[in-house]
């Protein structure tokens, strides 16, 4: 993951994403994509919906209902919003 979100470097080969090779500067292919690394940080006190909307916001991503086309892609809809806090999150 860390090598497909440019963290890493490949010393091999090249890493395709959408049809293109990732390089330095391949932001345009990097935007179309979103990632955790690390365990992700939400707010107990907000609805899932209001935590995706937020991290949207400071990652600089301002596409008008692409949050709620994520929820319905990923069949969370009805989970919109449920507070984070009442969501049980699997560690699988």
């Amino acid at each position: 993951m860390k090598m497909l979100t440019n963290l890493w470097k490949p010393t091999s080969g090249t890493a395709w994403l959408f049809g293109k090779a990732l390089e330095k500067t391949s932001y345009d292919v990097l935007k179309r994509m979103g990632s955790i690394i690390e365990f992700p940080t939400f707010y107990d006190h907000m609805s899932g919906k209001d935590n995706l909307q937020l991290h949207c916001e400071y990652m600089g991503y301002y596409n008008k209902g692409s949050v709620e086309e994520a929820l319905q892609m990923l069949g969370l809809s009805d989970a919109a919003y449920v507070l984070a806090e009442k969501m049980q999150l699997s560690n699988h």
